[in-house]
């Protein structure tokens, strides 16, 4: 295994350790599953919650294969529960009690800090998103963009006349 590999695995691990023992942790997202509500580059604040304590509609954090994963739960099924990525066709394999590391409680954006709550306009563009591999890197491009236009602006670039 490459050293690269190695360094992230122990990383998730890490991070799922961290969770488990404090109770809560933070991670950046560096994928896009969760597109149009959690962007990469977005900063996760997840709290150890049993699998008992969640529900249709929480976005929860879990580790698998020592990878790290954040979706959506579409339905719980006794002692496992069913997740999907909001821009993502289908859902996961089953998640099962001993692989949930907690629930993402709050999503930190250019100081900014907010629930990961899916209303009816982020279900229409994940709906979207889903059928359109242009749409997805036109949002990935806007908010590149626009990241990039307020780190001018916190530079002292950008002045209005």
């Amino acid at each position: 295994m490459a050293a690269e590999a190695l360094r992230h695995v122990a990383c998730c691990e890490l991070i799922a350790d961290v969770a488990r023992v404090s109770g809560e942790t933070r991670l950046r997202v560096t994928g896009t599953s969760m597109l149009p509500g959690i962007l990469p580059g977005d900063v996760l604040h997840v709290q150890s919650r049993k699998l008992t304590e969640l529900k249709s509609g929480d976005v929860v954090l879990y580790s698998r294969q020592s990878k790290l994963t954040a979706h959506r739960i579409v339905r719980t099924l006794g002692d496992q529960l069913i997740a999907r990525g909001d821009s993502l066709f289908e859902a996961d394999p089953p998640v099962f009690s001993d692989e949930v590391v907690g629930q993402v409680v709050s999503v930190l954006r250019d100081d900014r800090s907010f629930r990961p709550v899916l209303s009816i306009g982020g279900r229409f563009v994940s709906w979207f998103l889903r059928r359109s591999d242009f749409a997805i890197h036109v949002v990935l491009f806007c908010n590149h963009l626009s990241r990039n236009l307020r780190g001018i602006q916190l530079a002292g670039y950008w002045h209005q006349t």
